[in-house]
């Protein structure tokens, strides 16, 4: 089969955990996307975890009677190796926001946060990806009262530069006060609320992954099944993102939500 020569795709699956399965659903992901596009596809795993087990980004290997009849190889980038000062200065929206999750001395953490900031000001984005970029950079990027005083002080010395509203919103100023004591007090309530924000967060990656792959592979999904989609638990989805491989029909999966649905 012959393909344009200036025209591939390139596909890019980033994971928070280390999981096993992750090369076969790299292979699935490669074959619907080969399958719609009708391009040659480049698959890239970016991995944000602090410790890559070597065994999720092995090659997916098949062999029977020893005769080879699958060997599935893709590229993985490991963000915990890159250094995050360099990234951060992008201005590139995925590099900035990736950058909370790469190498960065711990005596260089409040420094990295204001390079972030600064360059905040600088992109021209729109409200929501400057809105997403700072969630999920500060979703990543703890900081204690101490650091958070330290980062008050040092973009307090910055002159004319004004925050966006999106990007204060999710600043550790805002989320840990103005002063230790204050952020001890609710240290507790905030940590629940760290958790709770991530585990939502993750849902609602798996939800977007999950309504594509279904579109995919069904067609158009009702506003209606969307929103029944969008009202399950992260174990539900989870387990539609597995049930859906053996959907064939739009009634396959009405039939799921039903069995599914509170």
């Amino acid at each position: 089969m012959k393909y344009p020569v200036a025209a591939f795709l390139i596909h890019l699956e980033h994971e928070a955990q280390p999981h096993r399965d992750l090369p076969r659903r790299m292979l699935e992901y490669f074959i619907l996307d080969w399958r719609e596009f009708n391009l040659p596809v480049y698959p890239i795993a970016i991995l944000s975890h602090k410790e890559v087990d070597r065994e999720s980004v092995r090659p997916l290997q098949m062999a029977i009677k020893g005769e080879s009849i699958l060997d599935f190889r893709f590229a993985a980038i490991d963000l915990a190796r890159l250094d995050a000062r360099r990234y951060v200065r992008n201005l590139n929206a995925a590099a900035m926001a990736l950058s909370a999750r790469m190498r960065v001395d711990p005596s260089a953490r409040v420094s990295l946060a204001v390079d972030f900031i600064r360059n905040t000001v600088r992109v021209k984005w729109t409200t929501k990806e400057l809105d997403a970029v700072s969630s999920f950079f500060f979703a990543y990027q703890r900081f204690t009262g101490a650091e958070g005083l330290k980062l008050q002080t040092k973009l307090g010395k910055i002159r004319d530069m004004e925050l966006p509203k999106e990007v204060l919103r999710r600043n550790p100023l805002v989320r840990f006060g103005r002063t230790e004591g204050r952020q001890e007090g609710r240290q507790e309530g905030r940590r629940e609320g760290r958790r709770e924000g991530r585990q939502e967060g993750r849902r609602q990656g798996e939800v977007e992954l999950v309504l594509r792959l279904l579109t995919r592979r069904l067609g158009t999904i009702t506003p209606r099944q969307r929103q029944a989609i969008r009202k399950l638990p992260l174990v539900g989805i989870e387990s539609l993102g597995e049930a859906l491989l053996d959907f064939r029909t739009m009634p396959d999966l009405s039939r799921w939500l039903k069995s599914h649905s509170k």
